[in-house]
């Protein structure tokens, strides 16, 4: 009677303890996707900041900074990442959620999200090279403007402001429509029929229901 008494009197293991805490074989699949971000996210970041503190020239460590906003070439760095960056995430957000509303809805929604997240495939340099052929001065787009009378000089759309922010929506959309699809879906579907049943217009439901829960997301999305 010793023995058994022993082995109730025993306490819990080192794994029953573990997947008390939530950490089983299961939850240890994702170590490799935490070495991999921290691989490729974490560690660069710490390691550029590390290095911004230690100058090629000199001994002190804000040197860098001093000489970055103190060089009117290269502070206003910010304000050009800025006029870009800013217009560019409200316009793919202000396409996005529509079409995310819409996409929701269809039957045939992975074709649709296939053929939209198609630019992610391209890459940056198949889009540059696009919109050269595209909206350069001899490009189909100048050349179908021109044809029709609208236009009687080629356009100069590439090289400048608004030929950049063209190709930041295009590679950009992708991401933003596949957060925010992802963001609308996971609401879920009694609370907009439920409003309805109610009597809620489809713009007091998007107002009172859809816009509170996708204000998180839409955050998140604009700061990525």
């Amino acid at each position: 009677m010793s023995a058994p008494s022993a082995r109730r009197d025993d306490g819990p293991t080192l794994g029953q303890r573990l997947r008390v805490r939530g950490l089983d074989g299961v939850t240890l699949l994702v170590l490799p996707c935490v070495v991999l971000a921290f691989a490729l996210f974490v560690y660069p970041f710490f390691y550029g900041l590390w290095l911004s503190f230690h100058p090629k020239q000199g001994t002190d460590a804000l040197a860098n900074y001093e000489r970055f906003f103190t060089d009117p070439f290269l502070s206003k760095t910010i304000w050009t990442t800025l006029r870009l960056a800013l217009p560019v995430t409200l316009v793919n957000l202000l396409i996005a959620v529509p079409i995310a509303f819409r996409v929701r809805l269809m039957k045939h929604q992975r074709i649709l999200t296939t053929i939209l997240v198609l630019p992610i495939t391209l890459g940056t340099v198949l889009i540059a090279e696009g919109m050269l052929f595209y909206f350069g001065p001899q490009g189909w787009f100048t050349r179908s403007l021109m044809w029709l009378g609208v236009i009687s000089r080629p356009l100069h759309i590439v090289h400048t402001y608004w030929g950049v922010f063209l190709s930041l929506v295009i590679a950009i959309f992708p991401f933003t429509f596949l957060l925010t699809l992802s963001y609308v879906t996971g609401i879920d579907p009694s609370l907009e029929q439920a409003a309805a049943t109610l009597g809620a217009s489809p713009a007091a439901r998007f107002r009172e229901i859809f816009l509170p829960l996708l204000l998180p997301g839409l955050a998140i999305t604009f700061c990525l």
